[in-house]
């Protein structure tokens, strides 16, 4: 029988957090651990916005099955810009299925904390 990239991923996240003694909702490198309950690879997320004045955020089940760190431009309709960053490791994090918590860079003399979980 033949795995699916998407089942040889799943195993693969497995087996690495029980080498590293992690539990199915521990965190990774400060991303959060809370199990979301979702399925980001399949369903992409869902994203939250700290003191939210029309940010947004989108983050698809593509980007997450690539696993790639990618900067994500959340200005929305707040009329000015953020970026946020999302490592190989928070992404490998949504994989698994947890929620993953980052914050925006200070562009605006202002910070956002964005929670990203899976849909």
């Amino acid at each position: 029988m033949q795995m699916t990239r998407k089942e040889f991923f799943r195993a693969s996240l497995a087996v690495a957090g029980g080498a590293l003694g992690l539990s199915a909702g521990a965190g990774c490198g400060g991303g959060g651990g809370e199990e979301s309950g979702g399925n980001c690879v399949d369903n992409g997320t869902s994203s939250t916005i700290s003191a939210n004045h029309g940010h947004t955020l989108t983050v698809s089940a593509a980007d997450v099955a690539a696993g790639e760190t990618k900067t994500y431009d959340i200005a929305g309709g707040a009329g000015h810009s953020h970026t946020v960053t999302i490592s190989a490791d928070r992404f490998a994090s949504l994989a698994g299925g947890r929620t993953i918590n980052v914050t925006s860079d200070n562009s605006n003399a202002h910070t956002h904390g964005v929670t990203v979980s899976c849909a």
